[in-house]
């Protein structure tokens, strides 16, 4: 079964309405459930949730979209946790890895050590004599060195080719 065959099943299954109503008060009006936008305040109801056609919309801050996009926007979930949520829920089982599933996973593995290699470095300079001007400024702005570090900031000097000298240094 493919990618699309599945999530077509899984969303299919799924009582929209019932998802959203485990975060949002909803009301019913005609054939339409409304309530207030999980995504902005507001102090009167512009969410509306369609039950027939499986979508929502807020005609206050124009964020619409599925069961799947509402639980990856409002959760923080990618879409394959919103996705075995709702299998989970409608008793579906989903289909097993394939073999790319594991190479995919392994590219995005290496995706993230570079990246956090990238701010590694970039962190270091920010603590180092290429930094010092961009250091003293965040200390004229209220920042300790602790927070500094704890959120991650960096320096990434005036050189196109900075990071790839420190990569192969490396």
């Amino acid at each position: 079964m493919s990618d699309s065959a599945v999530k077509d099943q899984v969303k299919e299954a799924t009582d929209i309405v019932a998802i959203i109503s485990q975060f949002v008060a909803l009301k019913r009006r005609g054939v339409n459930y409304v309530g207030l936008c999980p995504f902005h305040t507001e102090k009167t109801p512009s969410f509306s949730v369609h039950g027939d056609r499986q979508f929502f919309h807020c005609f206050g801050c124009g964020k619409s979209g599925d069961v799947f996009t509402f639980l990856m926007e409002h959760e923080g979930w990618s879409f394959f946790e919103a996705l075995k949520y709702c299998a989970d829920r409608a008793g579906i089982r989903l289909p097993q890895k394939r073999d790319g599933d594991d190479e995919d996973a392994r590219r995005r593995k290496a995706m993230r050590d570079v990246l956090t290699l990238a701010q590694d470095i970039y962190k270091q300079a920010l603590f180092n004599p290429p930094g010092q001007h961009a250091l003293d400024y965040l200390h004229k702005r209220g920042y300790a060195d602790d927070t500094l570090r704890r959120a991650g900031v960096g320096f990434a000097p005036n050189a196109f080719d900075t990071l790839m000298r420190s990569v192969r240094a490396r």
